[in-house]
């Protein structure tokens, strides 16, 4: 009997804790999808200009999936200076030479963006990872917890 209750506070411990990462996991894509929003917002008046794709290095990821991804180098010229920017884990391959447009900061134009436009899917993405991570990490933090048996009291 005391195996079973020492087994029993492990498998709540665990669950809790586990609980407590997918809640925090949840809490991290919200807040990953708003302040993406916001910087994407903050670099909507960036001023646009052409780059060209000077490097394009292509691997594999995924251990099941194995999807092809890459990781794109491109110049641009910005006040009269040359830079370069990444664009990495595209799925998008790009060709050597080929132009592509970006943004790049007036203040800072060593920083530069692929996103022309604030896309609001990334705060959606964020609000259905909160959802689903928070409600399964809420489950399990509640199952740790088992609920206490009432004792029914026999009127005569």
């Amino acid at each position: 009997m005391a195996k079973k209750k020492q087994s029993s506070k492990r498998i709540q411990i665990i669950l809790f804790v586990a609980g407590l990462i997918f809640a925090c996991g949840g809490i991290y894509f919200f807040i990953n999808g708003i302040t993406t929003y916001i910087n994407q917002f903050v670099q909507k008046d960036w001023p646009v200009t052409t780059a060209t794709v000077i490097n394009v290095d292509e691997y594999r990821s995924g251990h099941k999936t194995r999807s092809t991804r890459y990781n794109i180098l491109y110049q641009y010229e910005a006040e009269g200076n040359v830079y370069t920017g990444g664009i990495y884990r595209s799925n998008a391959p790009k060709k050597l030479g080929e132009a592509i447009e970006i943004k790049y900061n007036p203040d800072a134009p060593e920083e530069s963006t692929r996103h022309l436009e604030p896309t609001f899917g990334i705060v959606v993405s964020g609000i259905v990872g909160f959802i689903i991570f928070g409600l399964i990490g809420f489950r399990m933090i509640r199952s740790a917890f088992p609920k206490k048996k009432k004792n029914k009291k026999i009127t005569p």
